[in-house]
């Protein structure tokens, strides 16, 4: 017993530590949602609290708007570096829950542009959109002339919409921000999210927004995370609650991993495989650019075989992973003698 007792213990440190020291390099792009309370550097301390670590860059003038950053020549340039995992893209406040007439001329098309800049320049980052939140008791400016924008809900669900289309129509993923807000007002009423202005977040606000990216970048649990920024334990505690229903258990609803790649060859856009959720705790799905798969193989971190059931269904393997405990696993698919490998976690 005692030995048994000493390997699990074992196998989850060497599993903590896979999953810990990961590095990503994002690029944040936005306004003053993004650099009130400095947010990206509160994310990377709530990686390093996890012994993770976020490289990050950003460019973010008062008030601009997607449109302003595809022309400007600093996001431009960051942008050219080509070395992100993540290029975030956050929109003007309200102009996305304008109408949609005006959104398809002053939002989505520029939404486009920088998507394909992001994956012109950058061969294996993600378009991160940055789903923002409605002011605290509507958009009163915009009210008379858009009386959808009156209250807290109707920007919100607007501003919801617009960026899940955004998304949707890139392949992107969402940061789903305004969303655990959202859950926050409800269930965690205490909890003030705004600043005085009833739009720009408190410190409470950024740091949700910040636990918001973290999970949605690393893919760890939040509930994990030991770090609370300037806030009463309490506090800290729910608004990672709030991440871990809204975000962690909900990956797929903001297309988190949906559009990982497992593996490519250079130049061979044809062999590009996506393998989702990444973490799973039942099931893995993967895209397959041919139907001719030859093998699938499972290994744990020491190169021991797992004997999982797979079943193929048009252009999907389906991997079952609800038999095996939490750890890190790779996946080898072969395919016309050429085999793949992904490295995926499974969490119970």
């Amino acid at each position: 017993m005692k030995v048994k007792i000493t390997l699990a213990i074992f196998g989850l440190f060497i599993t903590n530590q896979l999953l810990a020291q990961s590095t990503k390099r994002t690029l944040f792009l936005g306004n003053s949602y993004t650099y009130v309370n400095d947010m990206p550097q509160i994310t990377a301390d709530i990686a390093s609290s996890m012994q993770d670590t976020l490289i990050f860059d950003s460019n973010t003038p008062g008030g601009y708007t997607l449109q302003g950053h595809s022309t400007n020549t600093i996001s431009l340039a960051k942008i050219a570096l080509g070395t992100w995992d993540f290029v975030v893209l956050q929109e003007q406040s309200q102009l996305p829950s304008f109408s949609i007439s005006d959104v398809q001329a002053n939002v989505f098309p520029y939404a486009q542009r920088l998507d394909s800049l992001i994956n012109a320049q950058n061969a294996h980052a993600e378009t991160l959109f940055y789903r923002t939140w409605g002011r605290k008791n509507g958009d009163a400016a915009n009210c008379a002339t858009w009386p959808p924008v009156c209250t807290y809900n109707g920007m919100d669900s607007l501003l919801h919409a617009r960026y899940m289309t955004m998304a949707s129509s890139t392949h992107a993923v969402v940061s789903p921000v305004g969303a655990v807000w959202k859950y926050i007002r409800q269930h965690y009423p205490t909890i003030e999210l705004y600043q005085a202005d009833e739009s720009h977040p408190s410190a409470a606000g950024s740091y949700a927004a910040a636990c918001c990216f973290y999970t949605t970048i690393f893919r760890r649990n939040p509930l994990s995370v030991p770090y609370n920024y300037s806030l009463s334990a309490i506090e800290a505690e729910n608004i990672r609650n709030a991440v871990k229903i809204v975000v962690y258990d909900n990956f797929l609803t903001w297309h988190i991993g949906e559009y990982d790649v497992l593996a490519t060859k250079k130049n061979d856009e044809s062999h590009r495989l996506v393998c989702f959720p990444n973490p799973t705790t039942k099931e893995i799905f993967i895209k397959l650019p041919l139907p001719s798969v030859q093998k699938i193989a499972i290994t744990d971190v020491f190169g021991k075989a797992q004997t999982l059931n797979y079943r193929i269904l048009e252009d999907t393997a389906i991997i079952d992973f609800s038999t095996i405990g939490a750890g890190v696993y790779f996946i080898n698919i072969q395919i016309e003698g050429t085999t793949w490998t992904a490295k995926v976690a499974s969490f119970k």
